[in-house]
């Protein structure tokens, strides 16, 4: 390890190792991470030795954080420093699931220390006498007590200031103020928050920062601050308690101050702190405020009072035992208590033997985890519910980074997890949608909205699959969006049947060329364009001379081979944007868009003539009239289909096998 490794550091004389908070510590490699440290309270959380991880990356032991963005608050924290706090889901497994609230700080070394519970305080004890010195002797703690005025001038400090280069007098004597200390490029930053948290009633908060030294040197802190305020609820003084964390070590400074600012500041714990001899001699309010007992109802009791079931003989032995100055391995175990009130509570209580007085007492935390066990279970239902819909279902980070799918969705498209986890999920992009599809796409949901329609996507195998997709925005507590998710149906049968419906009703079912219905459409359609656009375009109308001669010589089979083969030829001599359909019986029509009548003309009469030098099997030679017309300015589909018509007329009544135009 590392000299600078936070296995030697201590908190109130209390290694990490009996925090019953989990503690990790990694370093980075990559885009990842590897596990430098892990205390026993994580151990026992997790499952796992601290032997096993050492060494190994943070994905391949729990694959499923990076998908809900603890890596990448990792690395943001690692890239920028500082603190961050981060409430995770963790990823089911045969291990833990479950929410967790992390505190995320940047050591020294470089390293990242995940501390997960809820330490929004840091925690003292108020000293009686003897009872708690020895739980505070080597504090690092830093006191301020400061007026909410210009620069903040300090009525209080603490003498261990002297860390940093400075001594109290300079403070209380106005030559140095609070604002003085606070790094140039994080001053502005803190007032603006401290003036947040002041107006909008908060009582407490936390804030890291940097400071400068006397000699100049940045150091960061943490600065847990409380606010005084007098009957009317205005700011009369600010009480901070700031700690280096720059260097991660040992918390080694003795906080020295009156008997009620040490009780201030363990009162401002969010977890439960005792110490007990036969009886308890200390308690904080936490404990009271989870136990419902007054702290004086606590004093009158015994250790193991409060255990329910056969683990309260159990607490009692390890108790009398550790009076006479056994010790134990330092590990956190939960217990089931009783409150006042008679509720059965799930509690995670970590102790040790420490000295006291002439002999021997147990001190511990107590933190009340009731909550978590049964989302713990809330959550384990809702998963398995996921993995057994039909529904196909994955979860991106906010940037598109797959980070979970169902089995169902694995199943379809033929990947496996561990190819589709960590990847963008522009993987299952098939080219069918344009950019402007996904602009709107991506407009919507960061948007916060929620973004429905028909995807074309591309499974493993590359085949094509129609999905009905709901993508819905997922938001953290300051509605900020953390991830989306996708749930989406399989429709492909549904869009052939539909896309084949759709063919029948505008196909000639005999000629597969469009139909007399879809002709209508293209024709009002084409004049539309010329409106807009002023381009014209021709219709070419043309009739099989002499059609029923070749039904009633060679039969109906032999006449439906030559609508066919006819429709083949023509098809094979036009554009792509041109259209041709089947108007009736033997007659056609063919739309030839950007136009003129010279170009009508000669484009008929090239049709005219490939037919009649046509040979058709059975039934020979067969020529075809031809009447043309092009559309004329504000003329309606009507009139253009009566010249066309009457054009055609005119050409059968010339002997056939010609072009008329009119």
């Amino acid at each position: 390890m590392a000299e600078n490794s936070i296995n030697d550091m201590t908190l109130y004389q209390i290694p990490i190792d009996a925090m019953s908070v989990n503690i990790a510590v990694y370093r980075a490699e990559g885009d990842d991470f590897i596990f430098v440290d892990f205390n026993k309270a994580a151990e026992k959380t997790e499952q796992i030795k601290k032997e096993k991880l050492i060494g190994k990356r943070l994905t391949e032991v729990f694959p499923g954080v990076k998908e809900f963005g603890f890596c990448e608050v990792l690395q943001r924290v690692y890239q920028n420093g500082g603190h961050e706090t981060f409430d995770l889901r963790l990823y089911e497994d045969e291990r833990i699931s479950g929410w967790r609230k992390n505190e995320i700080i940047k050591l020294p070394s470089g390293d990242i220390m995940a501390v997960y519970e809820d330490l929004t305080k840091e925690k003292q004890l108020e000293e009686r006498v003897k009872q708690v010195n020895s739980f505070i002797d080597s504090s690092q703690t830093i006191v301020f007590f400061w007026r909410p005025e210009d620069n903040w001038p300090v009525e209080y400090v603490s003498k261990n200031i002297k860390a940093f280069g400075y001594s109290a007098k300079q403070f209380l004597s106005g030559e140095v103020h609070y604002a003085d200390i606070i790094h140039p490029e994080d001053l502005r930053r803190i007032r603006e928050e401290v003036k947040e948290y002041t107006r909008n009633g908060t009582d407490r908060f936390v804030q890291i920062y940097r400071i400068l030294t006397a000699d100049g040197e940045t150091r960061w802190i943490d600065d847990r601050t409380v606010i005084e305020r007098d009957g009317s609820g205005e700011p009369t003084h600010y009480l901070g308690t700031v700690v280096d964390i720059t260097e991660q070590k040992e918390v080694e400074n003795r906080l020295k101050q009156s008997e009620e600012k040490f009780r201030t500041i363990a009162e401002n714990s969010l977890m439960g702190i005792f110490i007990y001899t036969d009886h308890y001699v200390y308690a904080n309010e936490a404990l009271a405020d989870m136990s419902g007992y007054s702290i004086e109802e606590i004093y009158q009791m015994e250790p193991w009072e409060m255990v329910v079931g056969p683990a309260r003989e159990q607490v009692k032995k390890i108790v009398l035992r550790r009076l006479k100055g056994e010790k134990f391995p330092q590990e956190y175990n939960d217990l089931k208590l009783v409150d006042k009130n008679g509720a059965i509570k799930t509690a995670r209580v970590m102790t040790q033997t420490i000295k006291y007085g002439d002999g021997y007492a147990g001190l511990g935390t107590i933190v009340d985890v009731t909550d978590i066990k049964e989302t713990k279970q809330k959550l384990k239902l809702l998963a398995q519910a996921m993995e057994q819909t039909d529904e196909l279902v994955r979860i991106t980070d906010k940037n598109g980074v797959i980070t979970y799918v169902n089995d169902a969705f694995v199943a379809h498209t033929g990947y496996k997890h561990t190819e589709l986890i960590g990847q963008n999920a522009g993987m299952l992009k098939s080219g069918e949608h344009d950019r402007d599809f996904y602009k709107k796409l991506w407009e919507t949901i960061l948007a916060g909205k929620t973004y429905r329609n028909i995807f074309v996507n591309r499974k493993k195998d590359q085949s094509l699959y129609y999905e009905e997709e709901t993508i819905t925005p997922i938001f953290d507590e300051r509605q900020n969006i953390r991830n989306f998710i996708a749930t989406g149906t399989d429709i492909t049968e549904r869009i052939k049947m539909e896309a084949e419906l759709q063919r029948r009703a505008t196909t000639d079912q005999l000629t597969g060329v469009y139909n007399r219905h879809r002709g209508n459409e293209l024709i009002e359609s084409e004049i539309e364009r010329v409106k807009r656009y002023k381009s014209g375009f021709a219709v070419i109308m043309f009739d099989i001379d002499n059609f029923k001669k070749v039904n009633d010589t060679y039969g109906h089979d032999t006449g439906d081979y030559v609508l066919r083969q006819l429709s083949k030829i023509v098809a094979m001599q036009i554009r792509k944007s041109d259209a041709l359909l089947r108007w009736g019986g033997e007659e056609f029509i063919v739309i030839v868009p950007h136009i003129g009548k010279d170009e009508a003309i000669a484009f008929a009469e090239k049709l005219r003539s490939e037919i009649e030098a046509y040979r058709f099997d059975t039934a020979g030679s067969i020529t075809i009239s031809v009447g043309a017309s092009v559309h004329q300015k504000d003329e309606g589909k009507s009139s253009l289909l009566k010249r066309v018509d009457d054009a055609l007329y005119e050409a059968k009544a010339a002997g056939r096998n010609c072009v008329r135009y009119r």
